[in-house]
């Protein structure tokens, strides 16, 4: 009797940090995307302000960011960029961001590749502008859904449990 009341808890405690598991990853995605478009920025202001060529640029912001995907990504993308592989620009901010970003947001940041290494800073400044825009949409978004969906992946959590342990019964 004991083993099958202790199980319908678990069962339920289970599929209730399955919800909560999920609204913390929409509030963790918000996050992640906020801290890339502060990335973004300050990558453009290191392109405009200081001249300064993107290998450096990129192992600058890796040291500024305390995210660990997105400072992970500029490391990778500064230390591909130094080595020069014979690769374009292009294919090592794809390849980087394959590696060591999120799956959501990144085909909106691997389009940004094209534009990266580019010698015209105005090319570069406008894609930038463009991607922190499209990213700025995306969170502004997530945030207002974020309440709602939070809120049913908790109960959905805990009513699929509920549901498991009745139909266990």
């Amino acid at each position: 009797m004991w083993l099958k009341i202790v199980g319908m808890c678990l069962v339920v405690a289970g599929c209730g940090y399955w919800g909560f598991n999920r609204a913390f990853a929409l509030k963790e995605r918000i996050r992640r995307l906020q801290v890339f478009v502060q990335s973004l920025a300050l990558l453009k202001n290191q392109i405009v302000s200081y001249r300064m060529p993107v290998p450096e640029a990129a192992e600058e912001i890796s040291y500024r960011i305390c995210q660990r995907e997105v400072a992970a990504f500029y490391r990778e993308l500064a230390a591909e960029l130094k080595e020069g592989k014979g690769e374009s620009g292009e294919q090592i901010w794809k390849e980087a961001a394959e590696r060591t970003l999120w799956e959501e947001d990144k085909e909106v940041i691997s389009r940004l590749g094209a534009f990266i290494g580019v010698l015209d800073t105005q090319i570069q400044v406008q894609a930038l502008d463009g991607c922190i825009g499209e990213l700025g949409e995306t969170i502004q978004y997530l945030r207002q859904i974020s309440p709602d969906r939070i809120r049913l992946y908790q109960t959905l959590g805990f009513a699929a449990g509920a549901f498991l342990v009745i139909l266990l019964l």
